[in-house]
């Protein structure tokens, strides 16, 4: 299995001459940032087995087989490689950086290439303990904002005034919605399930008991008008006490939700207020 590699030159040689042009010594310095001189494709180096000698408790000794992986030597890829003045990386490095510990060339890491102004600290990012930390902005802020060191709040008072006017309307239309909701549920009356919605039941049910007073005005002994529940429980014979029956529970359940509602509308903004909260608090009335 081949793979590409890259060879850089990492040290420049310098040799020292005497008076007689004879080369007597030579001097490694470092380069500041590896140059590329190269790139070949190579063999991988793979794990194999060799025999090796070991020496026992009695003295004696003995082959043992056992696992390595060899050295890898670019010279067999690269006849001009010099392993005093030059490395080897994987190939396709961007930033590359001499590790001479491990005698390779490696991809800076982002502090190094943040230090070497190859890239830079996002809005929360500061340098711990040679670490990258991101530091949350608190929820507190509306608009926060990374001034370098730390999160500050950039919203100005009338952002401040608006957001305040835009949870108070979100707050409101929640409020109106469940008061809806409980009472298009409406009330059970004698087992029968009665919705109240404003613009079509209590006008009907109100419409109803007029219909019935007429009747009895008219001189008709206690009339009945059929009423529809719902699509289930629709031929029900109703007096007109039934009707102001209805009509009390209605009127209760209907103030309780304006009561419930008005209240509140004076407490702070809640917009995790959930329609059992609404509702238990009806029936806490």
């Amino acid at each position: 299995m081949t793979k590409k590699i890259s060879i850089y030159q990492v040290n420049e040689l310098t040799e020292i001459l005497d008076s007689a042009g004879v080369i007597v010594d030579t001097t490694v310095t470092p380069l500041d940032t590896p140059v590329l001189i190269t790139s070949v494709f190579v063999n991988t180096v793979e794990e194999t087995t060799r025999m090796v000698t070991i020496t026992n408790e009695d003295g004696t000794s003995s082959q043992k087989e056992e696992t390595y992986t060899p050295e890898f030597d670019p010279s067999k890829y690269y006849p001009k490689y010099n392993g005093k003045t030059m490395a080897y990386g994987e190939y396709g490095i961007e930033y590359p950086i001499y590790d001479n510990t491990n005698n390779v060339i490696r991809e800076k890491t982002r502090i190094e290439k943040i230090n070497d102004g190859n890239d830079s600290l996002l809005d929360g990012e500061i340098i711990k303990d040679g670490s990258i930390v991101t530091v949350l902005a608190s929820t507190e802020f509306l608009k926060p904002s990374w001034d370098g060191t730390e999160w500050i709040e950039s919203a100005t008072e009338q952002d401040i005034a608006d957001h305040i006017t835009s949870i108070k309307t979100a707050y409101f239309s929640l409020v109106d919605q469940y008061k809806k909701i409980i009472m298009d549920t409406g009330i059970v009356w004698n087992g029968h399930k009665q919705k109240l919605r404003v613009d079509i039941d209590i006008p009907l049910i109100t419409g109803a008991i007029l219909s019935l007073e007429r009747k009895i005005a008219n001189g008709e002994e206690d009339p009945i008008k059929i009423w529809s529940f719902n699509n289930m429980d629709n031929n029900v014979s109703l007096h007109l006490a039934d009707f102001n029956e209805i009509l009390i529970a209605a009127d209760n359940l209907v103030d309780k939700c304006y009561q419930v509602e008005r209240n509140l509308k004076l407490e702070e903004p809640n917009l995790q207020l959930t329609l059992s909260d609404f509702s238990d608090a009806v029936l806490s009335l």
